[in-house]
C-alpha cells in the first residue's frame, strides 16, 4: 500500500512538471527601468518588484507605478516600452506571442529579420487586436473614468503607426484596418473606429512619456544578460526602436541633446527683441489731449500683438486633463509636448507640467527670455521625490525674481494639512473669476523665502506650497509667473476645485490687453484745436517704442 501511494505521488509530480515549467518560462528581460514595476506570478503570494535585468516570465502580469517607465526585450525579437499606470500580461502559443494590454500605453518595436516564418506578435485589448510581423507602433487603452462603464463598452483603443503595417481588428465593431506609417486609428467599445493621417501633434502626444533615461548595458553583474542588452542596443538602438519625431517645424525632438541652440524670440515683424536693441523706424506722430481727458487705462498686462498660442510641456503634460480643462473655457492648447520647443515665439502662455524632469540651464534661459517679453508662465514643482526638478525651478525663479536669492523651492519635506488659497494673493488670482478656498493636492512640496501677496497657497503651519509673482516682482518688469508644488492635482481626481483653479491661473497668466472702446469724443469740445509738436520716439525697456508729443493750445 505504501509503495502504491509513493507511485501515485511520483506520477502526480510528473504531471505537474509541464505546467510548472510553463509558469517559469522566460518571456524576456528588463532592459531599462525608471520608477517601479511589479510582476504578479502564479507561484508568488505577492507581486514581485522588478529590477534592472530581471527576467520577465510568461503569464506574468506586469503593472507600472506612477511616474514609471519600463522597457523589456521579448525573445530577442521585440522591444516593448511601457508607460506609467499600465497593466498587461504576456502569453505564448507556438508561432504567436500575445501581449494582453488591460490599461495604459505601450510602444512595440519588432525586428522583422529576427522573426521566424509564420511567427506573429499580437497586442490584444478589450476591444481590439493588433497583429504585426515587424513594425513600430504605439497602442493605448483608455478606460472610462471611475469604471462607470464596466467591460469593453467603456474602453477606447488608440493605435499609432510609425513603420510598416499593423493589422488591426476592432472585433467588437467588426471593422478591420491596416494602420501604416503616420496613420492612426481610434475605436471605443463596439462603435465604428475613426481612422486617418496622424498629425504632428498626435505623433508627439503618442510618444510622450515613452522615452527612458534609465539603466543600460555594462554594469558587469551578469555577462549573459549584458549580452542580451547589448543585442537590444545593436538591434533597436538606445531608444528601444521608438521613432524620432516627425520632421515638421511644429514638432521638436524629445532627445534633449538634439535640440538646436536657442535663439532669441522673434516678433511677427521679424524684429529681434533681445539684446542687441532692435532698429525701429519712427512711428507716425501721435496727438495727445490734455491729461484730464485721457481715456481710462486698458486692462491686461501683455503688450499688444502678443501671440495667443498656449503651450503645455513636461513629462506629465500629455496624460493630464489640462488641455481639456483649458478647452472647456475657450483656451485651445496649440502644442502639448514632453520637452520645451526651441522656438517659443508663437506662444503667449506656457504651462509647465512635470514631476521629475529638470529644466536644463538652456531651457531656463529661454523661459526667462519668454517672461521678459511680457508673457505668462506656470511652473510645477514636486515633493521630496523630485528634488532635482525642484532645484532647477529654484535656479530659474532666483534668476528672474527681484531679490529672489533667498527663495527655496523644495527640500522642506512633504507639506501636509489642508492647503488653502491666500485671498490676498497678487492680481486677484484667487478671486477672479472664481473664489478659490482650498487646493486638493497630493503631498505637495514646500517653498520658503516668500511672503505676503506672493504666497498663492499654504499648507500645514502656513508653509507655502504655491507662489505667484506679477511684473513688478520680476527682473525687467514684465510678465507673470505662478508655481504649484504638485503635479497630481491636474489628473482629474483632484476634486471639483481643479477646473476653477486652472481657469483662475490661466486668466492671471494670460491677460491680454482689451481693445480700446471709446464711447464719446476724445477731446473736451470741438472748439478745442490741439497742435502737435512731435518729439523723437523713446525706446522702452522691452524694445518697443513710445512716441512723446507735446501739445499746445495757441
Amino acid at each position: 500500500m505504501l509503495r502504491f501511494a509513493r507511485l501515485v505521488t511520483a506520477l502526480s509530480l510528473l504531471l505537474l512538471l509541464p505546467s510548472l515549467a510553463l509558469a517559469q518560462t522566460r518571456a524576456g528581460v528588463v532592459t531599462n527601468l525608471e520608477g517601479s514595476a511589479t510582476a504578479a506570478r502564479s507561484r508568488a503570494p505577492q507581486p514581485v518588484a522588478l529590477k534592472f535585468k530581471d527576467d520577465v516570465l510568461l503569464n506574468d502580469r506586469i503593472v507600472t507605478g506612477d511616474r514609471s517607465i519600463v522597457r523589456m526585450l521579448l525573445g530577442g525579437k521585440a522591444v516593448v516600452t511601457v508607460r506609467e499606470r499600465s497593466a498587461f500580461t504576456i502569453t505564448e502559443v507556438p508561432g504567436k506571442s500575445t501581449i494582453n494590454l488591460d490599461s495604459g500605453k505601450i510602444a512595440v518595436a519588432v525586428a522583422k529579420d529576427r522573426m521566424n516564418p509564420g511567427e506573429l506578435l499580437e497586442v490584444k485589448t478589450p476591444n481590439a487586436i493588433a497583429a504585426v510581423r515587424g513594425t513600430v507602433f504605439i497602442i493605448e487603452v483608455v478606460r472610462a473614468t471611475a469604471q462607470a462603464t464596466p467591460g469593453p463598452a467603456g474602453v477606447t483603443t488608440n493605435v499609432f503607426g510609425f513603420s510598416d503595417t499593423v493589422d488591426l481588428n476592432y472585433f467588437l465593431s467588426g471593422r478591420t484596418l491596416a494602420v501604416g506609417p503616420n496613420t492612426f486609428a481610434s475605436g471605443t467599445g463596439s462603435q465604428l473606429p475613426s481612422f486617418g493621417t496622424m498629425t504632428p501633434g498626435q505623433a508627439q502626444s503618442a510618444t510622450s512619456g515613452l522615452h527612458v533615461q534609465g539603466q543600460s548595458v555594462g554594469d558587469g553583474q551578469n555577462a549573459a544578460k549584458d549580452n542580451v542588452l547589448g543585442t537590444t542596443l545593436a538591434t533597436f538602438g538606445q531608444g528601444g526602436g521608438l521613432p524620432e519625431p516627425l520632421a515638421v517645424t511644429s514638432l521638436v525632438s524629445q532627445n534633449r541633446t538634439l535640440l538646436p541652440t536657442p535663439t532669441a524670440p522673434v516678433l511677427p515683424a521679424g524684429v529681434n527683441t533681445l539684446p542687441p536693441p532692435p532698429v525701429v523706424l519712427p512711428p507716425p506722430p501721435v496727438v495727445l489731449p490734455p491729461p484730464d481727458v485721457l481715456p481710462p487705462p486698458v486692462p491686461g498686462f501683455k503688450p499688444e500683438g502678443t501671440p495667443t498660442g498656449v503651450l503645455v510641456f513636461g513629462d506629465r503634460a500629455s496624460g493630464s486633463t489640462l488641455s481639456s480643462d483649458l478647452a472647456s473655457f475657450g483656451r485651445i492648447v496649440s502644442m502639448n509636448v514632453a520637452t520645451l520647443p526651441a522656438d517659443l515665439s508663437a506662444f503667449g502662455t506656457i504651462w509647465h507640467m512635470s514631476a521629475f524632469t529638470p529644466l536644463l540651464p538652456d531651457e531656463q534661459k529661454r523661459l526667462a527670455a519668454f517672461l521678459a517679453l511680457g508673457r505668462g508662465l506656470h511652473l510645477t514643482g514636486e515633493r521630496p521625490c523630485c528634488e532635482v526638478l525642484n532645484a532647477s525651478l529654484q535656479s530659474l525663479v532666483r534668476s528672474i525674481v527681484v531679490d529672489g536669492a533667498s527663495i527655496r523651492i523644495g527640500g522642506l519635506g512633504d507639506i501636509g494639512g489642508l492647503d488653502t488659497f491666500n485671498p490676498n494673493a497678487k492680481g486677484t488670482i484667487t478671486t477672479t473669476p472664481n473664489v478659490l478656498t482650498t487646493w486638493t493636492a497630493l503631498a505637495p512640496g514646500g517653498i520658503s523665502g516668500i511672503s505676503g501677496a506672493n504666497v498663492l497657497v499654504s499648507g500645514l503651519l502656513g508653509v507655502p506650497v504655491g507662489a505667484v509673482w506679477d511684473s513688478s516682482d520680476l527682473v525687467g518688469g514684465s510678465g507673470r509667473l505662478t508655481l504649484l508644488m504638485d503635479s497630481d492635482w491636474i489628473f482629474g481626481g483632484a476634486g471639483p476645485d481643479r477646473r476653477a483653479v486652472v481657469q483662475n491661473i490661466e486668466q492671471y497668466i494670460d491677460d491680454p490687453p482689451a481693445p480700446l472702446n471709446l464711447t464719446g469724443p476724445l477731446f473736451r469740445s470741438t472748439a478745442w484745436a490741439p497742435v502737435a509738436r512731435v518729439v523723437p520716439p523713446t525706446r522702452l525697456r522691452s524694445g518697443a517704442v513710445a512716441s512723446r508729443s507735446a501739445v499746445s493750445t495757441r
